[in-house]
């Protein structure tokens, strides 16, 4: 049996669900199976059939991984409470080692690990692990990563644009915790601005993507069409468009003045399930969403946003996933409430993520973003 060791290092905290267990950090039974896919990819296909568990029936690569932490490392604990960003009011726990974390790799078959070994940088480079992995929770790298020049690898792999992270001095855990808390809030920032906006009494910034679909297409999203329906099934509860919102001119009214063109737009940066809509009285409405898939072998029911966040060091840098968009483009989609059908809606047939992602860096991010 032959072995390689691989030390890494973290760079944000990873999320786990057993975030109190001893040695709790990246699991195997994540790494290998995103590996193993890496892996064939590069190789095109010309992975010798012995390389393979089983290649009639089991395409995971013939070696295994183990996941080692020195018993003296102490995991620092981050804590993101109710309210923070992506989890509501829900309270969850973030794990980060400062020492190096080590991947042994075991296998009869030295070319694989000779390979495994010459891609597992990129490999790294290129992914997070976890929960909240697009928004750059669980970001590691190899302990040489900046041996060679790791953002040429980002750019190749469509890593698009690169800002900095305010550096805190780190007397203490505390102060690495205040940088984490101070990072994921500026990329929950950044998304929310990109994708749906932001309008809260002290800051109010309209949707880039909306914005975008606009100004190129001429297309509406769905949430002034829902806002719509709503009104009109529901008028009693539902007062459109709520006094308190801040809207453009063309949106100061629920009777358009003219056809409008209405899309499901924001399912291209990620695909919810329902939304939720606020009611008189503060009251809440959930709208389901259902696709109606052309093939029911084919039914979307969620889909990962294809913009991805990479923690490296003090910079943040922002990528794209355009096969996820092959998945969600000229679908038709079902929203209801109660299980009462309120309208459908396509999503958009075309949308070019580097040109949308070019658009968002010369509207909003020139400040806070430079271009790879």
């Amino acid at each position: 049996m032959n072995k390689i060791e691989i030390e890494i290092i973290q760079h944000s905290p990873i999320l786990h669900f057993q975030p109190d267990l001893k040695g709790s950090t990246l699991r195997a039974s994540e790494v290998k199976p995103k590996l193993d896919k890496y892996l064939v990819s590069k190789l095109n296909g010309s992975i010798n059939k012995d390389c393979y568990i089983d290649y009639k029936h089991n395409r995971a690569l013939n070696y295994s991984l183990k996941i080692e932490i020195s018993e003296k490392a102490n995991p620092i604990i981050i804590n993101f409470g109710r309210n923070s960003p992506y989890f509501g009011k829900t309270s969850i726990r973030g794990i980060f080692y400062d020492e190096p974390i080590k991947l042994v790799f075991l296998s009869f078959h030295t070319n694989l690990l000779n390979f495994i070994n010459d891609n597992i940088n990129e490999f790294l480079l290129i992914n997070n692990f976890g929960h909240r992995q697009n928004k750059g929770f669980g970001s590691f790298t190899t302990k040489e990563f900046q041996q060679k020049p790791y953002e040429q690898v980002l750019r190749d792999n469509d890593f698009l644009l690169k800002s900095t992270v305010n550096s805190i001095e780190r007397k203490n855990n505390y102060g690495l915790v205040k940088k984490f808390v101070n990072l994921f809030n500026f990329i929950d920032k950044e998304y929310k601005i990109l994708k749906s906006g932001i309008n809260i009494p002290s800051f109010y910034k309209k949707s880039i993507l909306f914005q975008y679909f606009v100004e190129k297409y001429s297309i509406h999203w769905e949430k002034r069409k829902l806002k719509q329906e709503l009104n009109n099934t529901y008028k009693s509860l539902y007062e459109f468009p709520p006094k308190s919102v801040v809207e453009s001119r063309y949106l100061n009214d629920f009777k358009d003045s003219q056809d409008l063109k209405y899309y499901f737009v924001r399912a291209l940066l990620g695909l919810p399930n329902f939304f939720n809509f606020k009611l008189k009285e503060n009251n809440l409405i959930v709208i389901n969403v259902n696709h109606k898939s052309r093939n029911p072998n084919q039914k979307i029911e969620r889909l990962p946003s294809p913009i991805m966040f990479k923690v490296i060091n003090d910079f943040v840098y922002m990528g794209i996933k355009k096969h996820y968009l092959e998945f969600i483009l000229d679908q038709t989609f079902e929203f209801k409430i109660n299980g009462n059908k309120l309208c459908e809606l396509m999503t958009p047939k075309a949308f070019n993520l580097e040109d949308f992602i070019d658009y968002f860096h010369i509207k909003h991010g020139c400040t806070y973003w430079q271009k790879l």
